[in-house]
C-alpha cells in the first residue's frame, strides 16, 4: 500500500470526532467553503447556525450529502444538538483566547467559527471550553480560519 493510503487509512480509524458549526456566516460562498473544508479534512458534523445563508451552491463536493449536516436558527439551541463529550473550541478574534500555535487539540470537538463581520454570541463565548485564536493580524474569511485548524489538528493530532 503507497504511504498516502496508509495515512488516510490511520487517519480514517483514529478514535474521536470532530465537527464544524459556523454562526451566521457573511456569504453564501463562505457556507459552501466551509462544507467543503470539514468534507475535505473528515467532520462528522456540521451545524450552520444563526439567522443569515442557509444555502451552499459553492459547496463543490456535495458535502452535506457525506456529513449530517444541521441547520439551528437560535444559537441558544446550539447546545441541545451536541454530541456527547465533545469539547466547544470557539475561534475567535478577542482578548483571553489561546493562539493555535499552542493549542493541544481535544479528540471529541466541535470547532466554532462566526462572520467574519461580527463575533460569535455571548451564549457560545460563554461556554466554549476553549477560545482559540489564528495568529493573524487581522480576520481572515471564515473557510480560511477553518482550513488552517484543520490542518493543524492534523498536523499535531488531537488528545
Amino acid at each position: 500500500m503507497r504511504p498516502i493510503l496508509d495515512e488516510a487509512y490511520a487517519a480514517a480509524h483514529r478514535r474521536g470526532f470532530f465537527g464544524v458549526a459556523v454562526y451566521n456566516p457573511k456569504r453564501e460562498e463562505n457556507v459552501g467553503a466551509v462544507i467543503r473544508v470539514a468534507h475535505c479534512f473528515g467532520a462528522s458534523i456540521l451545524y450552520v447556525f444563526g439567522q443569515r445563508f442557509r444555502r451552499y451552491n459553492s459547496d463543490t463536493t456535495n458535502g452535506t450529502c457525506h456529513v449530517p449536516t444541521l441547520y439551528i436558527p437560535d444559537p441558544a439551541l446550539f447546545w441541545d444538538y451536541m454530541p456527547e463529550h465533545a469539547s466547544v473550541v470557539a475561534l475567535e478574534i478577542t482578548d483571553g483566547t489561546d493562539s493555535l500555535v499552542r493549542f493541544c487539540h481535544p479528540g471529541r470537538a466541535v470547532y466554532v467559527l462566526g462572520p467574519e463581520d461580527g463575533s460569535l454570541p455571548s451564549v457560545v463565548l460563554d461556554r466554549a471550553h476553549h477560545l482559540v485564536r489564528v495568529p493573524t493580524q487581522f480576520c481572515l474569511n471564515v473557510a480560511h480560519a477553518l482550513t488552517a485548524t484543520l490542518y493543524d489538528r492534523t498536523a499535531k493530532g488531537s488528545a
